[in-house]
């Protein structure tokens, strides 16, 4: 019974520090994200290509907002697949404004075809601040 008590407890302080400031206040309109491969992947001879991801913000909030952290990945992706890259910024973005924010990452090929033709799809994932509420955003996006 101790066990099962102390694994409750444990549960319940994992799982309210993990969803405490983690959704957008109401307040704050959704940024708007995107995210393109800035060029087109070339594996040559090998299984693994460089990949630079740009992500776009904009801001559609009356008040600044700051991206902290950008995470991309591609998951679910069958003939190649874009690991996790991952990027610590601090970029304000004002009211209106839209920032642009290169990731580096690699592709790699899965299939061992090295001529893709899949859409690319991504995942990125963006923390944020405005004032002293902290966030994030999850955006699927298919290119």
């Amino acid at each position: 019974m101790h066990r099962f008590v102390s694994l409750l407890i444990l549960l319940t302080l994992t799982l309210g520090c993990a969803t405490t400031n983690s959704t957008r206040p109401t307040t704050i309109a959704k940024p708007e994200i995107e995210a393109f491969l800035v060029q087109s992947l070339h594996f040559g001879g090998g299984s693994v290509a460089p990949a630079t991801i740009e992500v776009r913000i904009t801001n559609r909030a009356k008040v600044p907002i700051v991206a902290r952290r950008i995470s991309i990945d591609s998951p679910g992706m069958q003939e190649y697949t874009i690991s996790r890259g991952s990027r610590e910024i601090r970029e304000v973005i004002n009211p209106g404004e839209t920032k642009r924010v290169n990731i580096f990452a690699e592709a790699t090929a899965l299939t061992g075809i090295t001529n893709v033709t899949e859409p690319l799809s991504l995942r990125a994932v963006i923390d944020f601040e405005s004032g002293k509420t902290v966030w994030r955003e999850v955006e699927l996006m298919m290119r």
